[in-house]
């Protein structure tokens, strides 16, 4: 049976008619994207359905009564007291309790008349047809809690496959996030759109989409609308443009004129309440709390518990990765000594000249439980950087992999300030049981304010020496 028979046989428009195919009253056949048949049995259904909807039945206890999973008396008891034309029969139907399969379509249309005498048959009921949703406000924040989670895909990514910290935030990066996050947009939109009719945005504010048939979208029709979306509605993210398109996309939801991407499809909508905007605040406040989630986890190391060298190596590079520490070519090795990198072509200031801290570890078995470092220079000819970042990337890589150091342990930075504060010492103190100590002697430098050594030129003797040591307790 099509569209236009079944309108022909129950007296309802075609837009109620997809409605209830839509909201799954007409079972699997109504549900199979692109088809416009309807079981035989739908003829009945359909009069019933309405018949209930005009008793004031909601349509969510329809679908459960016709699902076997509520009885029809329980149903009827909760409509308000009825007049004295129609309390008989109301309590007939009660008595007899019929479940959906047998309950008499003609027996409800006599109630109704006893109702109604004005009744002039099945016209449906207001609202329980496809109209076209303007709300802007509603859909555009359905649409930035889908896009705030497509991004925490990607920082997931960045995270746990490249490793990148989201802290770093150059313009090339928000562009590849802005590209990536759309990326995600394109395809897995049409995926929801196409498997269930509405996204986790939509979903959580009582949104769902179908094509003018009542059916799901094709993938290729999801698809057409997010690529159309993402040019008219977001003006593919284009600064200045996005802006505009919204503006216009806001105007047009104010006039009641349809999007542009609504032309093969319509929305059906669950009336707004408290609870959806609750739950709206509670997701946005998750990915928050997720994202920050994925930051604080990048200052754990890879290694934690008792380290080895090569754990203990394998951490301090991993910080000076987070950290963007620039080594001028230096990388540090498993056995804990340096090595320069070479790239044919490039040539790579080194701000030490290759005067490197050397590392000494104090091991227990193979587990390391110290690391000292010492760096020395006699010259007059260098500038040396400052080696601060050195010894903080040093402290962490050990007291990072402490177990007493979680997401929100603010061990890690405690230890870093204090190092920052005297790049050249001296200090010895102790934060969450580990032993920090560094001591140094300057003779002939000057320290400028960036922390450089500077060879004063009237200087006899040079001499520089700073040791550095971090001790577990």
């Amino acid at each position: 049976m099509n569209l236009h028979e079944l309108e022909l046989a129950t007296g309802l428009p075609a837009e109620t008619i997809r409605f209830y195919a839509a909201e799954g009253i007409l079972g699997a056949a109504g549900e199979k994207p692109g088809q416009n048949n309807y079981p035989p049995e739908a003829v009945t259904v359909l009069k019933k359905v309405v018949f209930l909807r005009k008793m004031g039945i909601p349509l969510s206890e329809i679908r459960a009564y016709k699902g076997g999973f509520r009885n029809l008396s329980a149903l009827l008891d909760a409509l308000p007291e009825e007049d004295e034309s129609s309390v008989g029969l109301l309590q007939k139907l009660k008595e007899e309790n019929p479940d959906f399969e047998v309950l008499n379509e003609e027996a409800l249309g006599t109630f109704w008349k006893a109702k109604d005498p004005q009744s002039k048959g099945n016209r449906g009921v207001p609202g329980d047809s496809f109209t076209p949703l303007y709300a802007p406000w509603r859909r555009y924040l359905a649409r930035m809690l889908d896009l705030s989670l497509y991004s925490l895909l990607w920082n997931a990514f960045l995270v746990y496959g490249l490793h990148w910290n989201l802290l770093n935030q150059t313009l090339g990066r928000r562009v590849l996030d802005v590209l990536i996050t759309a990326g995600f947009m394109l395809l897995l939109e049409p995926l929801f759109l196409s498997k269930w009719g509405t996204t986790p945005g939509k979903a959580l504010l009582g949104m769902r989409l179908r094509n003018r048939e009542g059916n799901l979208l094709s993938y290729n029709e999801a698809f057409d609308r997010t690529l159309t979306v993402f040019h008219k509605g977001m003006g593919l993210n284009i600064p200045f443009y996005n802006f505009y398109t919204l503006i216009k996309a806001y105007q047009r939801a104010k006039d009641e004129q349809p999007q542009v991407w609504d032309d093969q499809a319509l929305y059906t909508m669950k009336e707004p309440r408290i609870i959806q905007g609750v739950l709206l605040a509670g997701a946005n406040v998750a990915v928050f709390f997720l994202i920050l989630v994925l930051i604080l986890s990048q200052r754990i190391p890879p290694n934690r518990g008792n380290l080895t060298v090569p754990e203990f190596v394998e951490n301090f590079n991993y910080y000076v990765q987070y950290y963007d520490v620039d080594l001028g070519g230096q990388v540090l090795k498993n056995d804990g000594t340096w090595v320069k990198e070479e790239i044919q072509g490039v040539f790579i200031l080194d701000p030490w000249e290759g005067h490197m801290p050397q590392f000494t570890f104090d091991l227990e078995g193979e587990k390391v439980k110290g690391v000292s470092t010492r760096v020395a220079y006699q010259g007059k000819d260098t500038w040396l950087a400052p080696y601060d970042n050195l010894n903080i990337m040093t402290a962490l890589a050990l007291t990072g992999a402490q177990k007493n150091v979680g997401l929100f342990s603010r061990l890690p930075d405690n230890v870093a300030d204090a190092i920052s504060q005297f790049p050249y010492g001296p200090y010895d103190f102790v934060k969450g049981g580990i032993r920090f100590l560094a001591d140094s002697r300057i003779t002939g430098y000057q320290i400028y304010t960036s922390g450089y050594l500077v060879p004063l030129p009237e200087a006899k003797v040079y001499d520089f020496w700073l040791n550095f040591s971090v001790a577990l307790p």
